[in-house]
């Protein structure tokens, strides 16, 4: 195995997410929900890697810094299982909701780093729980009523509507994620519960 495989995943996923910016990877990967309904079901779990244009990408490139500075220079089974369970579920949300089209890895990145956080090696409880509780209040006020916290200048810096709804997906298939690994650490099949 690599000795940074978890640098090389995250520039690798960057470079990614920068190119399927571009034609014709944007046309091909971004959702659009009439597309979809024809057929084209693989949108709905490609469009994370769409971004809107370039300062959208460098918005969305600071979830990934983090990950890069609270995850472990290698990643586990269970960070690869995870992740991907946070893909799957977050994806499945987009594609039952009533978005019409959305691009932006912002969704999907709100559950990665809840996970990342919550396992890094590198941070005690107090520290991750705190950092936590302010991503879990960030998404809880961004999607209430409240004016104040909706982000105009970012919709502005970037072209384009933040859809704030999939910052509850992510978030939401972070936890459901965090929870199930928990549950299967505490009670295990053979039942020996894991520190």
């Amino acid at each position: 195995m690599l000795r940074h495989s978890t640098y090389l995943f995250l520039a690798s996923f960057a470079a990614l997410t920068l190119l399927a910016t571009n034609q014709p990877f944007y046309e091909i990967l971004y959702f659009n929900a009439a597309q979809v309904s024809e057929g084209q079901l693989w949108r709905a779990f490609t469009a994370w890697l769409v971004q809107a244009n370039v300062e959208h990408w460098l918005v969305n490139l600071w979830g990934l810094i983090v990950m890069a500075i609270v995850l472990p220079k290698q990643l586990s089974r269970e960070d690869w299982l995870a992740f991907t369970s946070i893909w799957l579920l977050s994806s499945l949300c987009l594609w039952l909701s009533s978005y019409q089209a959305y691009v932006g890895l912002s969704g999907v990145l709100y559950g990665l780093l809840f996970w990342s956080i919550a396992r890094s090696p590198f941070y005690g409880s107090r520290i991750k729980i705190a950092v936590l509780a302010i991503i879990i209040a960030k998404v809880i006020i961004e999607n209430s009523s409240l004016p104040w916290f909706k982000e105009a200048w970012l919709s502005q810096w970037i072209g384009s509507e933040i859809a704030h709804e999939s910052h509850v997906w992510g978030l939401g298939s972070g936890l459901i994620t965090y929870f199930a690994y928990w549950l299967i650490q505490r009670f295990p099949l053979n039942g020996e519960p894991r520190d």
